[in-house]
């Protein structure tokens, strides 16, 4: 079973675990709760690369709002044709 690796539970190498600890402590590394399950196999280079190939089912990749502005603006290669 594979474990979601997260700011609380992450290694840290011995040698930096004082700066981990610094850095965590004083909110420069922040944990992120109330994420989707679902969503944690979806990688960036995943959606652009479908979007350059007009493949459709990137737009179930992301939200649809954030799938609206880039058809609007033309971003990262879309086209409609």
């Amino acid at each position: 079973k594979l474990t979601l690796v997260t700011a609380d539970n992450v290694k840290v190498a011995p040698h930096l675990r004082l700066l981990y600890s610094h850095l965590h402590e004083n909110h420069f590394i922040e944990a992120l709760y109330g994420y989707r399950n679902e969503c944690l196999g979806i990688f960036s280079n995943e959606v652009l690369t479908r979007i350059q190939r007009r493949d459709p089912s990137w737009e179930n990749m992301v939200p649809e709002r954030t799938a609206q502005t880039i058809k609007r603006l033309r971003l990262f290669g879309w086209s409609a044709t």
